[in-house]
C-alpha cells in the first residue's frame, strides 16, 4: 500500500516499486519485469505460494517534492493463507517561490517617457537560474520585480538548509543623460526543510 503525508500531493504521481526473490510467485498479478506502479492511496496485490519471502523496494518517486518515510519491506507469506500487507510511506514537500524585488532611482531628474533600464539577477553555488528583464518607465522611484525563483528538495542536496546567493546588477540604460549604475547588489535566500 502507498500512503502520502503533506499537504497538496497531487493524486497523479506515480511511485514505482520492485520485488525481488520472485523465484516463488505465482503467476497471479505477477509485476511486469518485476516492477509495478502505484499512485497516492494505491495499492497492489501479489499471490504468493505459502512461506515465501520477497523483497519490495520503492525504486522511484517524483525528484524534489516527496521525502521518503519507510524503508525497503522483506515481506515473508503467512503460512495460514492470511495476508501481509506492506505499507511504503512518502511525505510531500510543496515547492516554494521567492520573488526578489528591487528599486531604481535617478538622482538630479526624473523618469521620462521612453526610459529604459535592464537588470540581470544570477544565481551563484548551484542557485536556480533567472532571467534579465526590463522595467517599465515612470515618474518617481521605479519598482522591479523580478521573476519567481523555485526551489525544491533537490536544491538542498541532502541537506537541511541552504544559503542561496544572488547578485543583481544594472545592465543596460536607455535614457538621456543617465549613467548606468556600475554597483552589484547582493540578495540571499535561505532554503530550510522543516
Amino acid at each position: 500500500k502507498k500512503t502520502v503525508s503533506g499537504t497538496g500531493a497531487p493524486d497523479t504521481d506515480n511511485f514505482t516499486f520492485e520485488v525481488t526473490g520472485l523465484d516463488s510467485i505465482e503467476q497471479v498479478e505477477y509485476p511486469t519485469n518485476n516492477r509495478f506502479t502505484l499512485q497516492k492511496d494505491g495499492s497492489r496485490v501479489l499471490t504468493v505460494i505459502r512461506g515465501a519471502q520477497f523483497t519490495v523496494k520503492e525504486t522511484g518517486y517524483p525528484a524534489g517534492t516527496y521525502v521518503r518515510v519507510s524503508d525497503d519491506v522483506d515481506v515473508r507469506a503467512s503460512k495460514d493463507n492470511g495476508q501481509e500487507e506492506v505499507e511504503f510511506k512518502n511525505h510531500y514537500v510543496a515547492p516554494v517561490t521567492v520573488q526578489l524585488s528591487a528599486q531604481k532611482t535617478i538622482i538630479n531628474r526624473s523618469f521620462k517617457d521612453g526610459d529604459a533600464f535592464t537588470f540581470a539577477i544570477t544565481g551563484n553555488d548551484n542557485a536556480p537560474a533567472s532571467v534579465t528583464i526590463q522595467p517599465t518607465t515612470g515618474n518617481g522611484p521605479e519598482n522591479i520585480t523580478f521573476n519567481a525563483i523555485s526551489f525544491d528538495l533537490t536544491n538542498l542536496g541532502g541537506d537541511t538548509e541552504k544559503v542561496f546567493t544572488y547578485t543583481i546588477e544594472e545592465t543596460g540604460v536607455q535614457a538621456e543623460g543617465v549613467s548606468k549604475d556600475t554597483k552589484t547588489y547582493v540578495a540571499k535566500v535561505t532554503l530550510t526543510k522543516d
